[in-house]
């Protein structure tokens, strides 16, 4: 039998008190990046157990949208985070 993959990408962002992980299907909110992660795993240990998923990864990409424009030159290396959740 095949494992089942899957890959999912969501946009990182900051405003300043609270991170927010989104695409145009989900949103989470936290105030630090750790509990922004542990709420995303527990979404996504969920989906991936309903959907007979073996491994899904989560790349986390930086919003560089908003990220001050002093900072571009560092982009490339700066807060993209990938999460990999096997069952």
């Amino acid at each position: 039998m095949k494992e089942k993959y899957q890959e999912i990408e969501l946009k990182l962002s900051h405003d300043g008190k609270f991170w927010f992980a989104k695409n145009a299907s989900i949103k989470f909110k936290a105030v630090e990046l750790l509990e922004l992660e542990k709420k995303i795993e527990k979404n996504f240990s969920d989906y991936s157990q309903k959907n007979q998923i073996m491994q899904l990864k989560v790349f986390l990409r930086y919003d560089f949208d908003n990220f001050p424009k002093w900072l571009h030159q560092y982009h490339t290396h700066y807060f993209n985070r990938t999460l990999i959740f096997s069952l």
